[in-house]
């Protein structure tokens, strides 16, 4: 099968994709809409680790670490005790604004309301 000028592998190297990316991308294009959710679940864990990126299962965000007005870090729990983990940027991925209730930053309830911190 020839190769055409707009293969998946050009992009690849355009964007920065991994490997792992480009692979379940593929896979999604054969699929369609269909995917087992545990065979994903591991094509994801493959292709954070491919992208370096540390996964920390079974932790929690205890608090959060500010400096003035900045938020600089994150306190999170685990079964290894309570460590600190500080960033330039801080991304509250909880679903439910963990980390910016706990900052004291002002967040909105389930019914819109103001939730004090």
């Amino acid at each position: 099968m020839k190769a055409s000028s707009t293969s998946i592998s050009q992009p690849q190297r355009k964007t920065g994709h991994t490997k792992a990316h480009v692979r379940a991308r593929r896979l999604l294009v054969a699929l369609g809409r269909e995917i087992d959710p545990e065979f994903y679940k591991v094509l994801l864990d493959s292709m954070m680790k491919e992208s370096g990126v540390k996964l920390l299962y079974h932790t929690f965000a205890a608090g959060a670490i500010r400096e003035g007005d900045s938020l600089k870090g994150v306190l999170i729990e685990s079964k290894e005790g309570r460590r600190a983990i500080m960033g330039k940027v801080v991304i509250d991925t909880t679903g439910e604004g963990d980390i910016a209730w706990k900052s004291g930053a002002p967040v909105m309830g389930g019914e819109g309301m103001p939730v004090a911190a």
